[in-house]
């Protein structure tokens, strides 16, 4: 992702925070060939805007590992629990399998929002739970048509 696809990312981003609750915490997790904690579970929205800014784009998309942090990160938290991810492309390098990420169980009220071209949730819609027949972590993704930005 670069240019205006990694520009309209930020600009995604940005309008997330912003529209969030003041009480809401949110994190933030970069990955590529890595997973990276940029900013961790806090309500600080001038932090986390400045940390988005510094986003950059490359290497390989590692978006199965970078989900299951995410969702990781929340277990324990009470109450309702979002994962927003963005991505260029399909997973290509993650430790866990999509059948692995798709069998978690990590508590309830884990919901999984997903923004650009990747993996696919379960079945064949765009629309399904990950998590097994716990249904304990349901996910939603949304693919841009071309020439469309993220």
């Amino acid at each position: 992702m670069s240019g205006q696809p990694i520009t309209d990312a930020r600009l995604a981003l940005r309008r997330f925070v912003q529209s969030a609750r003041p009480a809401d915490s949110i994190a933030l997790i970069s990955f590529s060939d890595s997973i990276s904690l940029d900013q961790n579970l806090g309500t600080d929205r001038n932090r986390i805007l400045s940390r988005i800014d510094r986003l950059q784009p490359g290497g390989g998309t590692h978006l199965y590992d970078a989900v299951a942090a995410g969702v990781r990160m929340l277990a324990g938290i009470e109450g309702q629990k979002v994962v927003v991810y963005l991505t260029d492309g399909n997973d290509n390098g993650s430790i866990l399998s999509a059948r692995e990420l798709h069998q978690m169980n990590i508590g309830e009220n884990v919901f999984v929002y997903g923004v650009g071209r990747s993996w696919r949730c379960r079945s064949s819609g765009n629309q399904g739970i990950v998590g097994g027949n716990q249904r304990r972590i349901s996910c939603r993704e949304f693919v841009p048509r071309p020439r469309e930005p993220l």
